[in-house]
């Protein structure tokens, strides 16, 4: 007797319709069947990143080079001394031609002009989507939307915020 059905081959923000029928062992019948019931499944959750909201710390995240993150109140502080960044792999590979948007919040804590750089890219660089703010000094976080379409195929989708501005000085918001 079974009496509930659990799918777990569906996708997210679709529609599907069901229905059932008995079977009885004895004499190998089935009934006619049901109506059809259908259900919808939550939308997909556009965001690909992991831990965007810095809740982990830096969890999830890398830097290379001369960048130091620090996690405040859920806002990631890139103070660069040299060249690096703040990069994260999605895991997610894309088809040549895939739209892809970037919506960040972007501040400057210091009292200097800060530049940054947005990169949307294969990890191999093979193809780079590329976007440059300038923050300045003592600027709030507000969100900054970079939109570009791939050119290639792309093994998986990096996503790297780089410090343009050097001077050891507190940081880039993020």
């Amino acid at each position: 007797d079974v009496e509930a059905y659990s799918d777990d081959t569906v996708d997210c923000g679709t529609e599907y319709f069901y229905s059932v029928r008995a079977f009885r062992a004895r004499d190998s019948a089935y009934s006619d069947y049901s109506s059809t019931a259908s259900a919808t499944t939550a939308a997909c959750d556009p965001n690909l990143i992991e831990n965007s909201d810095f809740a982990g710390g830096t969890s999830d995240w890398n830097t290379w080079g001369g960048v130091t993150p620090n996690v405040n109140a859920g806002v990631m502080e890139l103070t660069a001394t040299s060249e690096g960044s703040l990069f994260q792999d999605a895991g997610i590979p894309l088809s040549s031609g895939s739209s892809i948007e970037m919506v960040i919040d972007l501040g400057n804590s210091s009292a200097n002009y800060k530049e940054v750089q947005l990169l949307l890219h294969n990890p191999d660089f093979s193809d780079v989507l590329s976007c440059q703010f300038d923050l300045p000094s003592g600027a709030d976080l507000r969100t900054f939307t970079m939109r570009g379409v791939t050119n290639m195929a792309w093994s998986d989708l990096r996503v790297e915020v780089v410090p343009l501005t050097h001077d050891g000085l507190s940081a880039v918001l993020v």
